[in-house]
């Protein structure tokens, strides 16, 4: 049987999701992709194990051999688009008119833009956190002014290797409104998700376990990006029993550590937060203790946890600022408001209509079938460029 023609080239982070990409691409389109894990300076990957990926930097006779020509891709597909990708873009920016690039936009390779940096936090939260030192922004600076000269991976680079993208890839039109508007390029739309709700949590655990606390979550992370301090004030403020479940394992230390410090002066012994690292078969067993959660993230963040939460059956609160607010609530997902908190919010759980509703939402949405569908899309269509037209 004659071997497909190579279509594809997919650059991927070192992300334990890359895996599950590569094996669903494999799946759909075996054959017609090759998979790069660009990097700068010799390192080993944390979660990339797939042995159909090429692991090595830029310029090397490794890369170049596993490459090949780059007139034989039909598509550069980008999961993550940083520094590193925006530097090959601009070293081969000459082949780009017959070679259609598309953008999968995870979150923070946009809302990391300089751009985005003051919309990250709220008031009480940047009061909070430590600001970077002007010696340390210049330090930074001085660097990448070196890396531009050295013609490395940069930030003028990466500002201008938005240029060559004709795509994005999302399920949050939101987002792809952001992207126009703040990088001045009218990027198509392409639907997107790369993960099945059976690769997100456990969909038949997770129908299983029963919601017996009260518990309110705050959050998913120790990042400031949760703005856990504005909760915390307004959380305060009401007469409530509740306890308050914080997962602050993964993050930042010293963020995690005032938030600690602070979760214990406003709620007392009603505040539990999660300190350790655990197995996922024992968070599962702490969700079934919560019956709200709060995330007050300004922008995509946490999709993951709020999805497996509102499956789960959990009553959720989310920052209309999240463009995952807008989605979800677009689809018909029943969820909340957290300006629209007061005393009896946290008096009425959803009820089970309410839960199917979602359940089946999320089912339709995020089936096995449905991902199939998605990357299918993306790895087959759009068709090249045509630079005569």
């Amino acid at each position: 049987m004659d071997q497909p023609e190579i279509e594809n080239l997919i650059f991927l982070p070192d992300s334990p999701y890359s895996n599950l990409i590569i094996d669903r691409s494999e799946k759909v389109s075996p054959g017609i992709s090759k998979y790069f894990i660009l990097v700068y300076e010799p390192k080993k990957t944390r979660f990339i194990t797939s042995q159909n990926c090429t692991i090595s930097k830029y310029g090397s006779e490794q890369f170049f051999d596993a490459l090949g020509e780059l007139k034989q891709y039909k598509r550069i597909i980008i999961h993550y688009h940083n520094a590193n990708t925006a530097h090959f873009l601009h070293k081969n920016k000459d082949l780009l008119a017959y070679i259609q690039v598309i953008w999968v936009l995870w979150s923070g390779d946009l809302y990391n833009l300089s751009k985005f940096q003051h919309k990250l936090y709220q008031k009480d939260t940047k009061n909070l956190i430590s600001r970077e030192s002007v010696v340390s922004k210049l330090t930074v600076k001085a660097k990448d002014i070196i890396n531009y000269f050295l013609h490395r991976p940069n930030s003028i680079y990466h500002k201008e290797s938005f240029k060559y993208i004709n795509f994005i890839a999302s399920p949050f039109d939101q987002d792809v409104t952001n992207a126009r508007e703040y990088l001045k390029k009218e990027f198509i739309q392409i639907p997107f998700a790369f993960l099945s709700i059976e690769e997100a949590f456990d969909k038949d655990n997770f129908c299983k376990i029963p919601l017996l606390g009260t518990k309110i979550m705050v959050g998913q992370s120790g990042t400031p990006e949760n703005n856990h301090t504005e909760i915390f004030s307004l959380l305060g403020k009401l007469e409530l029993e509740n306890e308050i479940f914080c997962p602050l394992a993964y993050g930042d230390a010293d963020y995690s550590l005032k938030i600690l410090t602070l979760g214990k002066e406003v709620f007392g012994d009603r505040f539990a937060p999660l300190t350790d690292f655990v197995e996922r078969d024992d968070y599962y067993k702490m969700l079934r203790d919560v019956r709200f959660a709060i995330f007050n993230h300004n922008v995509q963040k946490g999709f993951g946890n709020i999805l497996g939460l509102i499956f789960l059956g959990v009553k959720v609160f989310l920052n209309p600022s999240n463009t995952v607010y807008s989605s979800l609530k677009d689809w018909g997902i029943v969820l909340f408001k957290i300006e629209d908190i007061d005393q009896s919010s946290f008096r009425m759980p959803l009820t089970r209509e309410q839960i199917e509703i979602n359940r089946k939402i999320i089912t339709d949405k995020f089936s096995e079938e449905m991902l199939d569908t998605y990357y299918l899309n993306l790895l087959e269509s759009p068709e090249p460029l045509d630079p005569q037209k």
